[in-house]
């Protein structure tokens, strides 16, 4: 999930490791990431993390 650490992405997230997803979580904010995959292995699913700044086009 991209950008997927507040809000309404967040809860779509966590809802998707609940049907049976691991995730690879991506976002600019890196504690955020880190909190959600957390979030994830928490409920015995995989969770990487990835900093990722979607803003540049060059990345």
């Amino acid at each position: 999930m991209g950008g997927g650490v507040s809000g309404f992405s967040w809860a779509q997230s966590l809802g998707m490791v609940r049907e049976g997803a691991s995730a690879v979580v991506t976002d600019l904010n890196q504690e955020g990431a880190q909190a959600l995959a957390d979030e994830i292995r928490s409920n015995d699913r995989n969770a990487i993390v990835l900093h990722q700044d979607v803003t540049e086009e060059e990345r």
